[in-house]
């Protein structure tokens, strides 16, 4: 089981997990970038961070649109 560096980024800009969740989902899947991706989700931290993307992003959204109706 040889973990790079490398290896754990690609995968925390597949999932935006951090890098200790990226680290530990390859450490658990010997490796394995897809079956890291899966043993993410399988936990939660891929659809908790989706949603608190979504938050940010929809925040911005309506902060910007609060800016153009007060001008």
């Amino acid at each position: 089981m040889n973990i790079t560096l490398e290896t754990i980024n690609d995968l925390r800009e597949r999932t935006n997990a951090s890098y200790s969740e990226a680290k530990d989902a390859l450490e658990q899947t010997g490796g394995d970038l897809i079956d890291a991706i899966i043993y993410l989700e399988k936990k939660g931290i891929l659809s908790s961070k989706k949603v608190q993307i979504k938050k940010m992003i929809l925040t911005k959204k309506l902060n910007l649109s609060l800016i153009q109706w007060e001008v």
